[in-house]
């Protein structure tokens, strides 16, 4: 996301979706920018976690989050339209395991809708909200 795409007003929307937790939000750069920031371990690094690894498909990406680790196969990486993410081991939050998350860009000329669904997650997660 240029070096950490600025967000426009968050147009979020949260709600439950097959079992998962779905959102949406704007995002005032364009595709190409918003897919690398989600396949590239350093500019993950700058949104979420300290991460390493190799985020495009067939990689694996590990999250380290003080001395747990949160460990995903990046199951598809389909360059400026979608990510998908299998998480393997959980340390920090052991019910994420076995879940998926998904990214799906959308162009909308003047920046991207970002599409955002974390399959399994359930409501009574404490991360949910």
């Amino acid at each position: 996301m240029n070096q950490a795409a600025e967000l426009e007003t968050p147009d979020t929307s949260a709600a439950l979706d097959r079992g998962g937790y779905t959102a949406s939000l704007g995002i005032a750069a364009q595709p190409r920018a918003v897919y690398a920031a989600l396949t590239s371990d350093e500019a993950i690094s700058r949104w979420w976690a300290p991460c390493s690894g190799d985020g495009n498909a067939g990689g694996q990406l590990t999250f380290h989050f003080g001395d747990a680790i949160v460990r995903i196969d990046v199951a598809d990486a389909i360059p400026d339209r979608q990510v998908r993410w299998a998480v393997t081991v959980s340390e920090p939050l052991p019910e994420w395991e076995g879940t998926s998350i998904e990214f799906v860009l959308t162009d909308e000329g003047d920046g991207t809708t970002l599409g955002f669904c974390h399959r399994g997650l359930l409501a009574s997660c404490e991360c949910f909200d």
